[in-house]
Protein backbone atom coordinates (compact mmCIF):
# COMPACT_ATOMS: atom_id res chain seq x y z
CA UNK A 1 0.00 0.00 0.00
CA UNK A 2 1.07 3.35 -0.25
CA UNK A 3 0.80 6.60 1.54
CA UNK A 4 -1.93 9.34 1.69
CA UNK A 5 -1.87 13.13 1.34
CA UNK A 6 -4.64 14.53 3.10
CA UNK A 7 -5.94 18.33 2.51
CA UNK A 8 -7.01 20.08 6.07
CA UNK A 9 -7.18 23.46 7.26
CA UNK A 10 -5.48 24.28 10.51
CA UNK A 11 -7.02 26.70 13.99
CA UNK A 12 -5.78 29.65 11.95
CA UNK A 13 -8.04 28.81 8.85
CA UNK A 14 -5.37 28.25 6.46
CA UNK A 15 -4.83 25.45 4.41
CA UNK A 16 -2.65 22.63 4.76
CA UNK A 17 -1.94 19.12 3.94
CA UNK A 18 -0.24 16.12 5.65
CA UNK A 19 1.67 12.92 4.24
CA UNK A 20 0.49 9.90 6.32
CA UNK A 21 1.77 6.30 5.96
CA UNK A 22 0.12 2.94 5.84
CA UNK A 23 0.14 2.91 9.78
CA UNK A 24 -1.99 6.29 9.31
CA UNK A 25 1.08 8.24 11.34
CA UNK A 26 1.92 11.44 10.18
CA UNK A 27 5.47 11.43 8.49
CA UNK A 28 5.55 15.14 7.19
CA UNK A 29 3.78 18.22 6.75
CA UNK A 30 3.53 21.42 4.37
CA UNK A 31 3.26 24.57 5.32
CA UNK A 32 0.43 26.76 5.90
CA UNK A 33 -1.25 28.49 2.72
CA UNK A 34 -3.14 31.87 2.38
CA UNK A 35 -4.90 30.17 -0.68
CA UNK A 36 -6.38 26.38 -1.58
CA UNK A 37 -4.76 26.94 -4.74
CA UNK A 38 -1.20 27.23 -3.40
CA UNK A 39 -1.82 24.44 -1.45
CA UNK A 40 -2.56 21.82 -4.06
CA UNK A 41 0.30 23.42 -5.75
CA UNK A 42 2.64 22.45 -2.92
CA UNK A 43 1.24 18.90 -2.70
CA UNK A 44 2.19 18.80 -7.02
CA UNK A 45 5.50 19.44 -5.74
CA UNK A 46 5.53 16.75 -2.92
CA UNK A 47 4.85 14.55 -6.23
CA UNK A 48 7.46 15.66 -8.66
CA UNK A 49 10.09 15.68 -6.09
CA UNK A 50 9.76 13.04 -3.76
CA UNK A 51 12.51 10.61 -5.28
CA UNK A 52 15.51 13.08 -4.54
CA UNK A 53 18.51 11.88 -2.97
CA UNK A 54 19.58 12.54 0.38
CA UNK A 55 21.77 14.75 1.82
CA UNK A 56 22.96 14.31 5.72
CA UNK A 57 23.97 17.03 7.62
CA UNK A 58 24.83 15.64 10.85
CA UNK A 59 27.46 14.03 9.89
CA UNK A 60 30.69 16.51 9.70
CA UNK A 61 32.10 16.43 5.90
CA UNK A 62 28.85 14.53 3.74
CA UNK A 63 29.29 15.39 0.36
CA UNK A 64 26.84 18.07 -0.30
CA UNK A 65 23.71 17.16 -2.71
CA UNK A 66 22.36 19.53 -5.59
CA UNK A 67 18.43 20.73 -5.57
CA UNK A 68 15.98 18.95 -5.07
CA UNK A 69 16.90 17.21 -2.21
CA UNK A 70 15.96 15.72 1.55
CA UNK A 71 18.32 16.81 4.40
CA UNK A 72 18.71 14.99 7.28
CA UNK A 73 19.41 17.44 10.55
CA UNK A 74 19.42 17.87 14.28
CA UNK A 75 16.68 20.06 15.78
CA UNK A 76 17.34 21.96 19.10
CA UNK A 77 15.56 19.38 21.55
CA UNK A 78 18.15 16.62 19.79
CA UNK A 79 15.82 14.96 17.54
CA UNK A 80 16.44 14.06 14.31
CA UNK A 81 14.39 15.22 10.97
CA UNK A 82 14.40 15.78 7.71
CA UNK A 83 13.08 18.54 4.89
CA UNK A 84 12.46 18.22 1.24
CA UNK A 85 13.70 20.98 -0.63
CA UNK A 86 12.05 21.68 -4.34
CA UNK A 87 14.20 22.74 -7.50
CA UNK A 88 14.41 26.08 -5.86
CA UNK A 89 15.87 25.63 -3.13
CA UNK A 90 12.07 26.04 -0.97
CA UNK A 91 11.41 23.91 1.26
CA UNK A 92 8.42 22.14 0.42
CA UNK A 93 7.84 19.23 3.25
CA UNK A 94 9.14 18.87 7.22
CA UNK A 95 9.38 15.54 8.49
CA UNK A 96 8.22 14.38 12.02
CA UNK A 97 11.13 14.47 15.11
CA UNK A 98 12.61 10.94 15.42
CA UNK A 99 14.93 9.31 17.80
CA UNK A 100 16.95 7.31 15.23
CA UNK A 101 18.58 8.22 12.06
CA UNK A 102 17.13 4.77 10.86
CA UNK A 103 13.89 5.83 11.82
CA UNK A 104 14.05 9.09 10.04
CA UNK A 105 15.58 7.18 6.93
CA UNK A 106 12.06 5.47 7.17
CA UNK A 107 9.91 8.16 7.08
CA UNK A 108 12.07 9.16 4.21
CA UNK A 109 11.18 6.08 2.31
CA UNK A 110 7.13 7.19 3.63
CA UNK A 111 7.59 9.93 1.22
CA UNK A 112 9.47 8.87 -1.85
CA UNK A 113 6.12 6.58 -2.38
CA UNK A 114 3.96 9.96 -2.93
CA UNK A 115 4.76 9.97 -6.55
CA UNK A 116 1.28 8.23 -6.89
CA UNK A 117 -0.28 9.06 -3.30
CA UNK A 118 -3.79 8.88 -2.68
CA UNK A 119 -5.15 12.77 -2.06
CA UNK A 120 -7.95 13.04 0.36
CA UNK A 121 -9.15 16.57 -0.30
CA UNK A 122 -12.86 17.32 1.49
CA UNK A 123 -12.62 20.98 -0.31
CA UNK A 124 -12.96 19.86 -3.99
CA UNK A 125 -15.27 21.18 -6.17
CA UNK A 126 -17.51 18.25 -7.66
CA UNK A 127 -19.19 18.16 -10.52
CA UNK A 128 -22.97 18.99 -10.53
CA UNK A 129 -25.53 18.40 -12.84
CA UNK A 130 -28.11 20.69 -13.78
CA UNK A 131 -31.91 20.00 -14.19
CA UNK A 132 -32.62 20.66 -17.87
CA UNK A 133 -35.74 23.13 -18.18
CA UNK A 134 -38.94 21.96 -19.91
CA UNK A 135 -41.32 24.08 -21.33
CA UNK A 136 -45.05 23.74 -20.58
CA UNK A 137 -46.58 24.46 -23.84
CA UNK A 138 -50.23 24.73 -22.73
CA UNK A 139 -52.59 24.06 -26.03
CA UNK A 140 -55.52 26.76 -25.82
CA UNK A 141 -58.81 25.15 -25.15
CA UNK A 142 -61.71 26.43 -27.57
CA UNK A 143 -64.38 29.00 -25.47
CA UNK A 144 -67.38 26.84 -24.66
CA UNK A 145 -69.70 29.63 -26.32
CA UNK A 146 -68.16 27.89 -29.50
CA UNK A 147 -71.02 25.17 -30.51
CA UNK A 148 -70.26 22.62 -33.03
CA UNK A 149 -73.41 21.63 -35.62
CA UNK A 150 -74.76 18.54 -35.52
CA UNK A 151 -74.30 16.89 -39.19
CA UNK A 152 -77.29 14.27 -40.17
CA UNK A 153 -75.82 11.03 -41.68
CA UNK A 154 -77.74 9.77 -44.11
CA UNK A 155 -79.16 5.89 -43.52
CA UNK A 156 -77.60 3.60 -45.94
CA UNK A 157 -78.81 0.21 -47.37
CA UNK A 158 -76.84 -2.94 -48.82
CA UNK A 159 -78.99 -4.36 -51.83
CA UNK A 160 -80.39 -7.34 -51.28
CA UNK A 161 -77.79 -9.49 -53.58
CA UNK A 162 -78.95 -13.37 -55.17
CA UNK A 163 -76.17 -16.25 -54.20
CA UNK A 164 -73.90 -17.20 -56.57
CA UNK A 165 -73.32 -20.82 -57.61
CA UNK A 166 -70.19 -22.21 -56.41
CA UNK A 167 -67.57 -23.37 -59.28
CA UNK A 168 -64.95 -25.45 -58.17
CA UNK A 169 -62.26 -25.68 -60.83
CA UNK A 170 -59.44 -28.38 -60.20
CA UNK A 171 -56.00 -27.30 -59.33
CA UNK A 172 -53.27 -28.61 -61.67
CA UNK A 173 -49.69 -28.48 -60.57
CA UNK A 174 -47.70 -27.78 -62.81
CA UNK A 175 -44.63 -30.45 -63.51
CA UNK A 176 -41.46 -27.95 -63.94
CA UNK A 177 -38.40 -30.00 -65.12
CA UNK A 178 -35.42 -30.15 -62.58
CA UNK A 179 -32.31 -28.55 -63.99
CA UNK A 180 -29.03 -29.46 -62.55
CA UNK A 181 -26.37 -26.75 -63.12
CA UNK A 182 -22.46 -28.38 -63.57
CA UNK A 183 -20.84 -25.27 -62.60
CA UNK A 184 -16.90 -25.58 -62.70
CA UNK A 185 -16.41 -24.91 -58.57
CA UNK A 186 -12.43 -24.05 -58.32
CA UNK A 187 -10.76 -24.90 -54.90
CA UNK A 188 -10.38 -21.69 -53.32
CA UNK A 189 -8.00 -21.47 -49.94
CA UNK A 190 -7.85 -18.29 -48.17
CA UNK A 191 -4.76 -17.83 -45.91
CA UNK A 192 -4.62 -15.43 -43.24
CA UNK A 193 -2.00 -13.44 -42.62
CA UNK A 194 0.06 -14.25 -39.72
CA UNK A 195 0.54 -10.68 -37.49
CA UNK A 196 3.95 -10.88 -35.89
CA UNK A 197 4.31 -9.65 -32.60
CA UNK A 198 5.69 -6.16 -31.79
CA UNK A 199 9.47 -6.42 -31.10
CA UNK A 200 10.36 -4.53 -27.83
CA UNK A 201 13.53 -3.41 -27.55
CA UNK A 202 16.08 -4.97 -25.14
CA UNK A 203 17.52 -3.29 -22.01
CA UNK A 204 20.77 -2.78 -23.46
CA UNK A 205 19.00 -0.97 -26.45
CA UNK A 206 16.71 1.10 -24.48
CA UNK A 207 19.84 2.04 -22.87
CA UNK A 208 21.65 2.94 -25.51
CA UNK A 209 18.78 4.76 -26.70
CA UNK A 210 17.83 6.79 -23.71
CA UNK A 211 21.46 6.60 -22.01
CA UNK A 212 22.54 5.52 -18.33
CA UNK A 213 19.46 6.66 -15.68
CA UNK A 214 20.50 8.66 -12.53
CA UNK A 215 20.90 6.59 -9.54
CA UNK A 216 20.36 7.25 -5.91
CA UNK A 217 22.57 4.94 -3.01
CA UNK A 218 21.56 4.60 0.36
CA UNK A 219 23.62 2.90 2.92
CA UNK A 220 21.88 2.80 6.15
CA UNK A 221 22.64 3.30 9.63
CA UNK A 222 25.10 1.01 11.01
CA UNK A 223 25.77 -0.19 14.66
CA UNK A 224 27.16 3.43 16.71
CA UNK A 225 29.50 1.17 18.64
CA UNK A 226 30.66 -2.12 18.37
CA UNK A 227 34.35 -3.90 19.32
CA UNK A 228 37.16 -4.85 17.44
CA UNK A 229 37.14 -8.25 15.33
CA UNK A 230 33.01 -8.54 15.52
CA UNK A 231 31.24 -8.92 12.09
CA UNK A 232 29.00 -6.55 11.14
CA UNK A 233 26.93 -5.84 8.05
CA UNK A 234 26.45 -2.75 5.76
CA UNK A 235 23.40 -2.84 4.56
CA UNK A 236 21.58 -0.29 1.59
CA UNK A 237 20.08 -0.07 -2.00
CA UNK A 238 20.77 1.41 -5.35
CA UNK A 239 17.54 2.43 -7.57
CA UNK A 240 17.04 4.62 -10.30
CA UNK A 241 15.26 8.19 -9.42
CA UNK A 242 12.84 8.10 -12.60
CA UNK A 243 11.15 5.05 -11.38
CA UNK A 244 12.27 3.94 -7.68
CA UNK A 245 13.06 0.38 -8.90
CA UNK A 246 16.49 -1.05 -7.70
CA UNK A 247 19.29 -1.99 -9.76
CA UNK A 248 20.65 -5.47 -9.77
CA UNK A 249 24.08 -6.84 -9.72
CA UNK A 250 26.09 -3.65 -8.88
CA UNK A 251 29.13 -3.34 -7.65
CA UNK A 252 28.99 -1.26 -4.60
CA UNK A 253 32.40 -0.49 -2.36
CA UNK A 254 32.62 0.47 1.37
CA UNK A 255 35.14 3.71 2.34
CA UNK A 256 35.97 5.44 5.39
CA UNK A 257 35.84 9.26 4.69
CA UNK A 258 39.41 10.44 5.88
CA UNK A 259 40.37 14.08 5.28
CA UNK A 260 43.78 13.87 5.30
CA UNK A 261 46.89 13.22 2.88
CA UNK A 262 46.38 9.56 2.99
CA UNK A 263 42.58 9.53 1.51
CA UNK A 264 39.94 7.35 2.09
CA UNK A 265 40.06 3.60 3.14
CA UNK A 266 39.16 0.80 1.15
CA UNK A 267 36.86 -1.55 3.26
CA UNK A 268 35.17 -4.18 1.51
CA UNK A 269 32.92 -4.40 -1.46
CA UNK A 270 29.61 -6.65 -2.37
CA UNK A 271 26.91 -6.53 -5.50
CA UNK A 272 23.67 -5.89 -5.03
CA UNK A 273 20.60 -7.80 -4.92
CA UNK A 274 17.61 -8.16 -7.62
CA UNK A 275 15.62 -5.44 -5.86
CA UNK A 276 18.78 -3.24 -5.35
CA UNK A 277 19.79 -3.90 -1.84
CA UNK A 278 23.18 -5.00 -0.47
CA UNK A 279 24.34 -6.69 2.49
CA UNK A 280 28.35 -6.21 2.90
CA UNK A 281 29.83 -8.38 5.64
CA UNK A 282 33.05 -6.36 7.25
CA UNK A 283 35.37 -7.76 10.09
CA UNK A 284 35.51 -4.71 12.36
CA UNK A 285 39.69 -3.07 12.64
CA UNK A 286 40.93 0.54 13.68
CA UNK A 287 40.17 2.63 10.79
CA UNK A 288 43.13 4.80 11.29
CA UNK A 289 45.83 5.37 13.66
CA UNK A 290 44.93 6.24 17.30
CA UNK A 291 41.22 6.63 15.84
CA UNK A 292 38.33 5.01 17.39
CA UNK A 293 35.61 6.79 15.41
CA UNK A 294 34.89 6.69 11.48
CA UNK A 295 33.25 8.39 8.79
CA UNK A 296 31.71 5.66 5.90
CA UNK A 297 29.87 5.80 3.31
CA UNK A 298 28.98 3.98 -0.41
CA UNK A 299 30.11 4.43 -3.58
CA UNK A 300 28.55 2.65 -6.39
CA UNK A 301 31.03 4.15 -9.74
CA UNK A 302 28.40 3.38 -12.41
CA UNK A 303 28.14 1.74 -15.72
CA UNK A 304 26.30 1.57 -19.22
CA UNK A 305 22.93 1.52 -17.61
CA UNK A 306 23.10 3.55 -14.35
CA UNK A 307 25.05 6.56 -13.41
CA UNK A 308 27.44 6.85 -10.25
CA UNK A 309 26.68 7.80 -6.68
CA UNK A 310 27.63 8.06 -3.43
CA UNK A 311 25.65 7.45 -0.13
CA UNK A 312 25.74 10.25 2.55
CA UNK A 313 28.12 9.59 5.21
CA UNK A 314 27.59 7.07 8.54
CA UNK A 315 29.25 7.29 11.40
CA UNK A 316 30.81 3.90 13.30
CA UNK A 317 33.02 3.92 16.53
CA UNK A 318 35.09 0.51 17.29
CA UNK A 319 36.27 0.62 20.75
Amino acid sequence: MSPKIQVYKDVAGKTRFRIRADNNRIVATGEAYEQYASCINGIRSIQKNCLAPVEDLTVEGAPKVPNPKYQIYNDPSGKIRFRLKAANGEIIAQGEGYESKEGCLNGIDVVRKCWNAEVEDPYAKKPTLQTPVIEKIETPIPPSSVLVPEVAVPEFKIPETKPEVEVRVPQVKPEIPEVKAELPVSEFKAEVPKIAAPVLPTEKEETQLLGPVDTVLELYAPPTNTAKGNKIAFKGRLYRTNTNRGIPNAKIRIWEYDRSILGNDYLAFGKTAEDGSFSIEWKTRPLAWRKNTGNIFAEFNGNEKAKPSKSAIQTINIT
